[in-house]
């Protein structure tokens, strides 16, 4: 996720209600965010009790309260908390179970109570409940299925792919970046999001992401619509009538391949081998290494995407494929690519494909570089090779 990140309240159970001014309030209740977490996870408060939010990250977040039963229905408008800031709410007199949201890091979650226990009653599950349209679940398997987002994305603790941002929540978020980028709905901003993934990035991820409305996935416009109703589920209201794709925009004609028509992708495989790309690149249960897996490449990546990796690997580098070298206390020398950073720890992928958690504090001689470990092949290979090695890549699914 970004720094810049906005952090946002959400109120699950019963309609959070501010008290009249004047109302006098049992105490404030602090909240930390720190390390993309809420500390404490778990709050008890009483009505009339107020949050005093402390934004001890290095990096901006934005709390703002709205109704789990309709998202959209915002209590308390986005407040900014710069780096060291701290935010106090006025006091709040509901009853009821709540749940703590950010709106750009997925996962970022707390809860609350001023009922004195955290078990959500049936009562309150009715009141929260959404009767969700049959397009969700379909979206859903969608999602998880032929639209092949979920070799990126993860959603939640479902999932393991980092290449793309974390979309746990992403309905509650998208109605925040919705208003940033000057839309009336959220679901506008998902179908940019869809259609065209460059308009808007998050910083640190690159303009990479699939266009599952163009070949190899080739989704339709209803199964898009049905895709981006399961991406407003997860946090926000569903809104089918705000769900607009232009028929326009499918037409787009995918990027251009290369100028060879026969193609041998037998061939190909044996380039795969004799070039030594299974030292980085797993297929099915053959070798493998800090490189992507490939074994269902052909399945979600284009023949220009897959043309640019090998003759210009380095034109887009994701977060997770940066080579890391350091010295780890206690253990010497330490080679791979940086998965993930935390305020604390580097995540590194080894050449055995294992990931070592290194403390900040117990590493020296930490470098980072900008490009990724794979060899440039452009003056490597023919272009009748290229042409078959990645007619061998395609065939992967």
């Amino acid at each position: 996720m970004r720094h810049g990140a906005a952090a946002a309240v959400v109120l699950a159970g019963l309609c959070l209600v501010m008290a009249p001014p004047g109302v006098a309030h049992a105490r404030s209740v602090r909240i930390r965010l720190r390390n993309i977490e809420f500390d404490p996870p778990e709050v008890r408060l009483e009505p009339g009790d107020r949050l005093e939010f402390v934004n001890e990250d290095p990096f901006e977040h934005s709390v703002f309260l709205v109704n789990a039963a309709n998202p959209n229905a915002v209590i308390l408008p986005d407040h900014k908390l710069p780096a060291g800031a701290t935010f106090t709410t006025d006091p709040i007199d509901a009853s009821g179970i709540f749940v703590l949201y950010c709106t750009l890091h997925g996962g970022m979650k707390a809860h609350i109570t001023t009922t004195g226990s955290f078990e959500i009653t049936e009562e309150m599950k009715k009141a929260a409940a959404q009767v969700l349209p049959p397009e969700v679940a379909e979206g859903e398997e969608l999602f998880w299925g032929k639209a092949q987002y979920f070799r990126c994305h993860s959603m939640g603790d479902r999932g393991t792919e980092i290449y793309g941002p974390n979309l746990e929540d992403i309905g509650l978020r998208a109605a925040s970046r919705a208003r940033d980028r000057g839309f009336d709905q959220p679901g506008e901003y998902l179908v940019e999001s869809v259609l065209h993934p460059g308009a808007f990035l998050v910083p640190g991820y690159p303009d990479d992401m699939i266009r599952a409305y163009q070949p190899p996935v080739r989704l339709s416009r209803d199964e898009i619509v049905r895709v981006i109703a399961y991406l407003e589920s997860q946090g926000g209201r569903v809104d089918l009538w705000s769900i607009d794709v232009p028929d326009s925009a499918l037409q787009a004609p995918p990027p251009p391949g290369l100028p060879i028509a026969a193609r041998d992708p037998a061939a190909g495989k044996q380039l795969f081998s004799d070039f030594g790309c299974p030292s980085c690149h797993r297929i099915a249960e053959h070798q493998g290494g800090i490189g992507p897996e490939l074994t269902h490449v052909g399945a979600y990546r284009d023949e220009s995407f897959l043309v640019r990796e090998i003759v210009a690997p380095n034109a887009v580098v994701p977060n997770p494929y940066r080579p890391i070298s350091l010295r780890a206390a206690g253990r010497g020398a330490v080679r791979g690519v940086l998965l993930r950073e935390t305020p604390h720890a580097y995540g590194i992928k080894l050449s055995d494909e294992s990931v070592l958690e290194v403390p900040k504090d117990q590493a020296t001689d930490v470098e980072i570089s900008p490009d990724t470990n794979m060899p440039d092949f452009s003056e490597a290979m023919t272009v009748r090779q290229l042409a078959d090695l990645v007619a061998y890549l395609r065939s992967l699914h």
